[in-house]
């Protein structure tokens, strides 16, 4: 049969409460974690008790059980979704350290954030009664609402 083995090299700790989100890189370079609602940090995998970059986030972000944390392909941003009853979502510009906080007009809450085909410009959104926004991140523009037949 299979043996776990622990290996000590990619041991994880951190100084929070709780690791709320965690995500890789495309490239499985670095870690991403999200702690206490409140920090972004980055780890790179080689040495994981290394913070690269330790973002404290302007705002702190609703904990919902959807996945409200992506990060684009070539790692550039991630966003997070503001969750239950919160028009706005937020994106980290990660080598910058800038945080822009983005209002919807047409979301009640801002769930499961994904960049379209991975790339860092575009970004949809779910909210509730199936109504999904698309958002250009370069212009801060929301470009179009989607109505889908799901009630939920």
């Amino acid at each position: 049969g299979y043996h776990f083995i622990h290996d000590a090299q990619y041991t994880l700790t951190v100084d929070a409460a709780r690791i709320n989100y965690c995500e890789f890189d495309r490239t499985f370079e670095h870690v991403l974690l999200v702690l206490d609602y409140s920090v972004l940090q980055r780890r790179c995998m080689k040495s994981l008790q290394k913070v690269e970059k330790n973002i404290i986030l302007k705002h702190e972000i609703g904990g919902t059980n959807l996945r409200d944390f992506r990060i684009s392909d070539d790692g550039a941003r991630c966003v997070l979704g503001g969750g239950g009853g919160k028009k706005c979502f937020h994106v980290i510009d990660i080598e910058n350290e800038e945080q822009i906080k983005v209002e919807s007009q047409y979301l009640k809450s801002c769930y499961a954030p994904c960049f379209i085909n991975g790339e860092n410009q575009y970004v949809a959104l779910c909210g509730v009664n199936g109504r999904i926004e698309i958002w250009d991140l370069n212009t801060k523009a929301s470009i179009k609402t989607i109505q889908s037949d799901s009630k939920n």
